[in-house]
């Protein structure tokens, strides 16, 4: 385990990174004080399943410019006045 400054860790994040994607862990610190440990996630083989129907913008139906609802979408953001 080593320790870094928040300085030279900004100066030299991808040196930092390769250490730490080789198993290595990092203390990082601000005047001498830990504040942050950076260390590589566990690769646990988790498999993520696509998703049934892939999202399609084209799916979307353009809302008419005329319509009220733009004025309703923007009313209600402003906070229903």
């Amino acid at each position: 385990m080593r320790t870094t400054s928040v300085s030279s860790f900004k100066a030299q994040i991808a040196r930092h990174l390769r250490a730490v994607e080789s198993g290595e862990t990092i203390i990082i610190t601000d005047h001498r004080r830990p504040v942050a440990e950076v260390r590589s996630v566990s690769r646990d083989n988790t498999v993520y399943e696509p998703a049934e129907t892939p999202f399609s913008s084209k799916a979307l139906e353009p809302l008419e410019l005329n319509s009220g609802l733009w004025k309703e979408l923007i009313d209600e953001e402003r906070g229903g006045r």
